[in-house]
């Protein structure tokens, strides 16, 4: 059972590893990323790049979210050898707010400009789904940003 901020269920699950985010925030009170990055002097903020606040690069590869997740998955693997054991892995990425490592990041900024843009024309969601025109005004139901009305081609597009 997780002590975190999210109460957890009997689900059978002997070993449970938190992290709803690569982002933890200073108010959650356990977050096992968080607690690995610290042991490795990880920074949890990435750095931003180009003219616009959606474009950032995150942690370097060896301290990413996602090479957390798949080593705490070996590690779990190895921990059970000679029993039965089952394991679910939820990768984080890809999500908003979209920040791999420069590493990775860097092989698209040069090509930016050659990459289509999303195609949206005004009116198109009015007889869809009501999740669909909150996810359009922005992520996680325009809680977290990302408002694609309010994003220009440079933003989508850099």
């Amino acid at each position: 059972m997780c002590p975190g901020p999210e109460r957890r269920i009997d689900d059978g699950f002997e070993v449970f590893e938190w992290s709803n985010s690569p982002g933890p925030t200073p108010d959650q009170s356990h977050h096992a990323y968080r607690d690995w990055l610290k042991e490795r002097g990880g920074e949890l903020k990435g750095d931003k790049l180009l003219d616009s606040p959606y474009i950032e690069a995150g942690r370097r590869e060896d301290l990413h979210a996602t090479t957390w997740t798949f080593e705490r998955g070996l590690d779990f693997i190895k921990e059970s050898q000679g029993q039965p054991w089952m394991l679910n892995l939820s990768i984080f990425d890809p999500h908003h707010s979209f920040k791999p490592p420069q590493s990775s990041l860097q092989r698209y900024l040069e090509r930016f400009d050659e990459l289509p843009l999303p195609v949206y024309e005004a009116g198109e969601l009015e007889n869809k789904p009501p999740y669909q025109s909150l996810d359009h005004k922005g992520a996680y139901g325009g809680s977290a940003g990302f408002a694609f009305d309010e994003m220009s081609d440079s933003d989508t597009d850099p």
